[in-house]
């Protein structure tokens, strides 16, 4: 697992691009854990390692994408 340098800045700048663009911008979540502690791209076992901790937060950040996706 490699460290993701630079995304979050890259998906700022492209969701306000968007918004200026568009007017409209998607919602943007952030998992702001190191990689090595867990990795939201994956399945909850993967992601986690077993580490309930990491379990919990792995359901509460896609929980949360769910919820912002819902109309």
């Amino acid at each position: 697992m490699l460290r993701d340098t630079g995304t979050l800045e890259l998906a700022v700048e492209m969701r306000a691009a968007m918004l200026k663009q568009f007017g409209r911008a998607p919602h943007l979540v952030v998992c702001q854990l190191a990689r090595v502690k867990l990795d939201c791209n994956r399945e909850v076992r993967e992601a986690a390692q077993g580490n309930s901790k990491g379990q919990v937060a792995w359901e509460e950040y896609h929980a949360s994408c769910v919820t912002l996706s819902r109309p």
